[in-house]
Order: structure tokens, then C-alpha cells, then sequence
């Protein structure tokens, strides 16, 4: 039966908002005398994202030292963008926990975490600073997890099936779901209170060759979600990946530098997966780590 797309984001309407401290630090330029004074006041309304996230400063996805104590003392080493990255990552954690939480959930949260990860590397091989670039690839693939919501077998079943190619399976979610997730994403993040890039991000992370005035941001997520999947951590399996469209050189230069090394990349993601599990922010702790030794087709 086909379904209807105002029937469905109503549904999406009723979901819980997002987790409201990370959305408060979004409001929050980094640029600005206050930030560090705006921050700390937020996680002030918050103890338990402050002390999460103190949790996950000391673990080893860091490797400090000395122990981090304050946010602060966090700030002061991690940096306000990397503060900010990081409470999103404990917020969309704790919004997939629970006593449903699935494999298909597990999924889209281990190939969302990978697809930040390697936005933050093809920034660093990129030499280029793109502004919210780690929470945009953390949250691009958030439309899954409100169909997941909705419909969790039924969804499920979907992400299981083998496609042609990502065209395809978003063909098949609007027609069963009345939207597909790009979609769905794009009209949680407008109602939770996302900014305008970052929804407009996550609609389009799938339209490959649109330019727009967040190209930048834009491409490099979708770079980071195709390369998560050639490593082994696709949400879906698809035959076929359509390539990104960024400028020549600068695909020669991400290409070639030492960040983008499949293997150092793998280290990286599941440096950041065991330190999430440790802290027990991982939707599901007990879940098998990503392995090192994963093939790299």
C-alpha cells in the first residue's frame, strides 16, 4: 500500500525533540567573546550531558594526561567546535538507547559515528575549516533513526534488502513510507531547531552534483558517508556509489594524504566507538566492537 507523506511527517511531528542542551550550544557562535562563559553556563542547566561528557573527555578516545575535570578544562583541550561535536554525539546516543534499540539502529549509529569521523579527516586533509562538518555527518542519516521509530521491523526490513544503488532504495522508502530518510531528516531538523545548513545537509546528502552556498559542507559529508560505506560500514548495501563531485585538486589532495589511509581511518572509528562504549554512551554497550582487522573492499 502506498503510503501518504503528509500522514507520515505528522507521525515524525510526535517523535521527542532532540536532546535540548546540544541544540542550545548550536545557538552558540564559537567566534564570540562569550562562547566559552555560554557553554559553561549551558552545561550548568545540565549535569548529567556535563558529567557524560567529562566521562568521555577522560576515555581513550583522547588519551590526556591528566585528567580533564571541568568543561572548562575540557574547552581549554578539546576546543569549543570538539565540545560541541562531542555533546551531539552523547545527545543522539542517548536518543537511539532503549529497550527496542535494534541492529538496524546499531547500524545507522555505528555508520553515522564513522561518517563524522572521516568529515573530521577529510577536513584535516582538505586543510579547509567547514563549520559544523563533524555534527553534520553524525546527524545526516537521523531520518533513519525516525523511521526506525516509526516503523521498526518494517523499516528494518527495508535497510536489509540489496539495491542497485541508493536512488533505488530511496524510491522504495517514500513509496512504503510516504518520504524517504533524506526527507524525513531534513523535517526533524527543521523542527527540532537545526540550523538551515545543517537541515538542508541532511536532505541533500544523498543529491550528488547540487551546489548551493553550503556546497562545501554538503560534499564533504557525502564524501565521508560513501567512503563509511566502502570501509565496511554502510547503512544499506548498493551495488553501485555514484562518485562525489569535488573540485580535481582537491580530490587529489584528500586522496593522497596519510588521513584518508583506510587503515587509519578504521583506527580512528573504532578508537571513538570503544571510548563511547566504555563511557556507556553507545546506544547498545554490550555490542561487538568494530574490528581493526576489517576487510577494506
Amino acid at each position: 500500500m502506498l503510503a501518504n507523506r503528509s500522514v507520515a511527517i505528522s507521525r515524525l511531528s510526535k517523535l521527542p525533540p532532540f536532546h535540548p542542551t546540544a541544540l542550545r550550544l548550536l545557538t552558540v557562535s564559537t567566534e564570540s567573546d562569550r562562547a566559552i562563559r555560554d557553554f559553561e553556563l549551558a552545561f550548568q542547566s545540565d549535569a548529567a550531558l556535563a558529567s557524560t561528557l567529562l566521562m568521555v573527555a577522560n576515555s581513550p578516545i583522547y588519551g590526556f594526561r591528566n585528567r580533564v575535570d571541568s568543561i572548562r578544562h575540557a574547552i581549554s583541550l578539546i576546543g569549543l567546535e570538539g565540545v560541541r561535536s562531542l555533546s551531539f554525539t552523547i545527545g543522539i546516543g542517548s536518543y537511539v538507547r532503549g529497550p527496542e534499540t535494534t541492529a538496524a539502529v546499531q547500524s545507522v549509529w555505528n555508520h553515522s559515528l564513522a561518517t563524522a569521523v572521516i568529515a573530521e579527516s577529510i577536513s584535516a586533509a582538505s586543510g579547509l575549516n567547514v563549520p559544523f562538518l563533524y555534527t553534520a555527518g553524525l546527524l545526516h542519516d537521523v531520518g533513519r533513526l525516525g523511521l526506525l521509530s516509526l516503523d521498526g521491523p518494517r523499516y528494518a526490513a527495508v535497510m536489509a534488502r540489496r539495491y542497485f544503488d541508493m536512488e533505488e532504495s530511496l524510491l522504495l522508502e517514500d513509496l512504503l513510507f510516504g518520504c524517504a530518510h533524506d526527507d524525513a531528516g531534513a523535517f526533524l531538523g527543521r523542527s527540532w531547531g537545526f540550523p538551515q545548513n545543517l537541515c538542508d545537509c541532511i536532505g541533500h546528502h544523498h543529491r550528488l552534483g547540487e551546489t548551493d552556498q553550503d556546497q562545501q559542507l554538503k560534499l564533504m559529508v557525502q564524501l565521508a558517508c560513501t567512503t563509511a560505506s566502502t570501509l565496511g560500514m554502510g547503512e544499506v548495501h548498493c551495488e553501485n556509489q555514484k562518485p562525489v563531485d569535488l573540485d580535481g585538486s582537491l580530490t587529489a589532495r584528500i586522496e593522497a594524504s596519510p588521513f584518508m589511509q583506510p587503515e587509519r581511518l578504521l583506527a580512528r572509528i573504532n578508537k571513538v566507538v570503544d571510548g563511547l562504549m566504555t563511557s556507556d554512551v553507545h546506544p547498545d554497550a554490550t555490542i561487538a566492537r568494530l574490528s581493526s582487522e576489517r576487510k577494506i573492499s
